[in-house]
């Protein structure tokens, strides 16, 4: 396949179909001859409601592999929604379900199935005047990008139909007003990015979402229960864990204390457990040798004169705040 028949597929799952037609046109001036081209152009025709193109490119598939499932599909549903015969609509859908059964495609099968129930299902046609109270059914549904709004409406021409549409609220009337729909939306739209198209047997609004990272909980203001859904997309570091290695540092911390807070400690637990006389030996080695020995033992600490021998390291000598000497032992 040709890269602009490449870049179109991208195009369509990304619902930019403008873009991707004009890629598929590109496709076909290189290569006319390539059935699954105007398969794929006919698709996306139909995606932008330009059921004639869809259907003439269904035709010039057909042209090349008269056989061809898909373009059989393609073709029901184009006749199908242009409601010109539904009879031979359903006679050509018939044809391309039993092709994709054939070829073990079963969920093909029943999309082409359920297009020819539709056309097997008799339209009761109601006149305007006839159209009883105004109904307010639609359906709706989104994409990343858009918000789509059907309404099964037939036989309205696009004089019929007038709408306006608003950062956040679309008005819609139909036939000089005898049918009217209002919508307060719960976010904000593009309205220059939006459209209204109206089709055989439906209207469809397309509405641009000012926020594609948005996933509206409801369609409007007024019914919406809950608080919006922020989806965001972030793609995680080659490095990334699960695990908090905050706390896990903070905890390694409080196990293994350094330096002053490990001497405490140490003297704590120590102090903590002991007998009198052990803590009277450990407070006074420590206090009268200037904190340069700690005892246990009392019977030593009891009878030892640590003030006047005390010791300090070679070269250096113990002062008073003053700055007189100190009495201590000589280094040997």
């Amino acid at each position: 396949m040709s890269l602009p028949y490449n870049q179109a597929l991208s195009l369509i799952a990304d619902e930019d179909y403008e873009a991707a037609l004009a890629q598929l046109d590109l496709a076909i001036e290189a290569d006319a001859l390539q059935c699954e081209y105007f398969v794929k152009r006919s698709f996306v025709h139909n995606k932008v409601k330009s059921f004639e193109k869809s259907l003439e490119d269904a035709q010039k598939a057909l042209d090349i592999d008269n056989k061809h499932p898909f373009a059989l599909l393609r073709k029901g549903i184009a006749l199908f929604q242009l409601d010109t015969d539904d009879s031979q609509a359903a006679c050509i859908l018939n044809e391309a379900k039993s092709i994709f059964l054939s070829k073990g495609k079963d969920k093909h099968a029943a999309e082409a199935e359920a297009w020819y129930n539709k056309c097997k299902t008799p339209i009761i046609e109601v006149a305007a005047e006839e159209i009883p109270a105004i109904s307010k059914s639609f359906d709706w549904y989104q994409s990343v990008s858009h918000v789509t709004i059907e309404l099964k409406a037939a036989g309205y021409t696009n004089e019929q139909v007038q709408v306006d549409i608003q950062p956040q609220e679309i008005t819609l009337d139909i036939d000089g007003g005898k049918i009217s729909y209002n919508w307060e939306l719960c976010e904000e739209i593009d309205p220059s990015g939006s459209n209204c198209k109206v089709g055989p047997k439906k209207i469809e609004l397309r509405l641009k979402k000012v926020n594609p990272k948005l996933q509206w909980p409801t369609l409007e203001c007024s019914t919406m229960a809950s608080t919006p859904i922020i989806t965001t997309f972030s793609l995680p570091s080659a490095y990334s864990s699960s695990r908090n290695w905050d706390s896990i540092v903070k905890e390694e911390e409080e196990i293994n204390p350094e330096g002053d807070e490990a001497l405490n400690a140490l003297f704590q637990n120590i102090y903590k457990d002991a007998s009198d006389e052990t803590r009277r030996a450990m407070v006074k080695s420590f206090q009268t040798s200037g904190g340069t020995c700690l005892s246990t033992n009392w019977d030593e600490v009891g009878e030892k004169d640590y003030e006047n021998e005390r010791v300090a390291p070679k070269g250096m000598q113990w002062k008073d705040w003053e700055g007189k000497k100190l009495p201590m032992k000589e280094d040997d």
